[in-house]
């Protein structure tokens, strides 16, 4: 979606779509596979996201276990089971991070979890993660269990006093195998929607007005919530 009026225009052709169960056009590309929403509804969903995100919360797991700081780790060493992506090694803009699993590796670990923070230039530009970068290694190897990775990654962190934390991530946060909740919904949201310009106080009232959809009397409420602080 897209910001200022058409951004609003795309929120009331969607949200027509979800109230009255009308098929919508899209703007480009062919339809999205249908999977079950947080309410038990079908609706046409995207991921959105970057296949590397398995690669950031494994990262995160593993340093998390190992309760871990930066200057702890001696080596991170990641597997893409299902897609084995190089990626630049040392980003240093959005379109960089995007495509590099390293960055992913890195923040994961660095911050033991990863974000929609992770993609601003701050923290692209941050010291502790970049201080990181060289050691990271893509490894490389037959995964037994590799049909079962759906966009997953697999994490080694390496101490410097020797000990070694490994996790595993079948598949990412929010890819519809692992089931798509109201709380992942609401935390997307709250972070994207106050970029187009609607108050802290406008996103909470028309995220409850989402939930309650089939309570709504008209959809118009919800789409003036949305509207009520774009000029």
């Amino acid at each position: 979606m897209h910001g200022g009026s058409g951004w609003v225009r795309d929120a009331e052709r969607v949200l027509r779509h979800a109230w009255h169960g009308q098929p919508c056009t899209r703007r480009r590309g062919a339809a999205r596979p249908k999977v079950e929403s947080a309410n038990g509804t079908g609706h046409q969903t995207g991921t959105g996201g970057s296949p590397f995100h398995a690669v950031a919360e494994a990262a995160a797991i593993a340093a998390q276990e190992g309760d871990l700081d930066v200057a702890d780790i001696k080596e991170i060493e990641f597997t893409l089971p299902d897609y084995p992506f190089p990626g630049p090694k040392h980003p240093t803009d959005l379109i960089g991070i995007a495509h590099s699993p390293f960055y992913f590796a890195a923040a994961g670990a660095a911050d033991r979890g990863y974000g929609w923070q992770h993609a601003l230039p701050e923290k692209i530009a941050d010291p502790r993660i970049r201080s990181l970068f060289d050691r990271v290694t893509r490894l490389d190897y037959d995964v037994p269990n590799k049909t079962g990775f759906k966009s997953g990654a697999i994490v080694r962190i390496t101490t410097i006093d020797g000990a070694v934390h490994e996790a595993s991530v079948l598949a990412p946060k929010g890819a519809a195998v692992r089931g798509i909740h109201w709380a992942e919904l609401r935390q997307k949201y709250e972070a994207l929607m106050p970029c187009g310009g609607v108050s802290a106080k406008h996103v909470a009232a028309s995220f409850n007005q989402i939930q309650d959809m089939n309570a709504l009397t008209s959809i118009r409420d919800l789409i003036d919530t949305i509207k009520a602080d774009t000029p």
